[in-house]
């Protein structure tokens, strides 16, 4: 019997060990099951990007281009590091603030995806970068030329290594992923198999696969919600109440209170109400009042 995908360690996968399962035990990951269910918090398009001349002014964008030149600027109150990155169409100045350590790993010509808000600094095009990544000639199948996942980081943990790893432990183990949901669901409101939906949740071949993905676990999770709210129903009308017996003329003169006439739907709730107490079980329902009524 294979070992169950909880079990299975992450410092024991290649490329992990006990330094770099540390800081994955930051971000809840300890096993390989961890890892798999640590699902990107966003996505980059990066099977083609927005041309540098074409970026909108007050959006946050995602570019990709080579260095042009790296500089820290000393003087500047915040310390700011400045990237003039270029590709075909033009060239942008990239900017960060209170990092001035980060010029030292800049290198003129090398290729580098920059995601952050576009703004004009005088008359020249200016991206205040929020993430970046600096791609090189060996990671490039993973990191461009696709719909790329951006996950969630800890310090020590880059977003190339952690879909490297990604990568390796979705090849390696997720085909043996327990699918909790029957197969009779899953062909009634047409859901891939849990191993399909992880993969295409990571690693999506294109926008609708990736819809799909997402569908097919946020399905699984309202799935396992409504059978914990099932449970704890039945948990409930299985106790033993106190069985109240209402007399018809009790609630008649009660409705005759009222200054209007009742609604048909507030009778039925009336009459349900009533139902529900002459049951020796406890009672499980909720009164929702229609916009603007008040209890006084």
């Amino acid at each position: 019997m294979p070992q169950a995908l909880s079990e299975i360690s992450i410092q024991f996968i290649k490329g992990v060990g006990p330094a770099k399962a540390k800081l994955l035990a930051n971000l809840g990951v300890t096993s390989v099951e961890d890892l798999l269910y640590l699902f990107p918090h966003r996505y980059e398009d990066r099977s083609q990007f927005i041309p540098i001349a074409m970026v909108q002014l007050g959006e946050l964008q995602t570019v990709c281009g080579k260095i042009i030149s790296a500089r820290r600027n000393f003087y500047s109150k915040n310390r700011t590091v400045e990237v003039v990155v270029g590709d075909k169409s033009g060239r942008i100045s990239c900017v960060w603030f209170n990092q001035p350590y980060l010029v030292n790993i800049f290198k003129e010509d090398q290729e580098i995806v920059l995601y952050g808000r576009i703004d004009l600094f005088g008359k020249r095009l200016q991206m205040v970068v929020s993430d970046f990544e600096l791609i090189s000639a060996e990671d490039r199948s993973l990191n461009m030329g696709r719909i790329v996942p951006v996950y969630p980081l800890t310090k020590g943990i880059s977003q190339r290594y952690l879909r490297k790893l990604m990568d390796q432990c979705l090849n390696l183990y997720a085909d043996q992923l327990q699918d909790i949901l029957p197969q009779a669901v899953r062909r009634k409101n047409q859901l891939s198999p849990i191993a399909e939906g992880i993969k295409q949740i990571h690693f999506p071949s294109d926008s609708q696969q990736q819809q799909k993905a997402i569908d097919r676990i946020a399905f699984e999770e309202f799935f396992l919600f409504q059978i914990c709210v099932i449970l704890r129903r039945l948990s409930l009308v299985h106790k033993t109440g106190i069985k109240h017996h209402i007399e018809k003329s009790l609630i008649e003169e009660y409705s005759r209170a009222f200054p209007f006439q009742l609604t048909n739907a507030q009778q039925k709730a009336l009459n349900d109400i009533s139902a529900d107490m002459a049951q020796k079980r406890p009672m499980l329902r909720m009164i929702q009042g229609d916009v603007g009524s008040s209890i006084s």
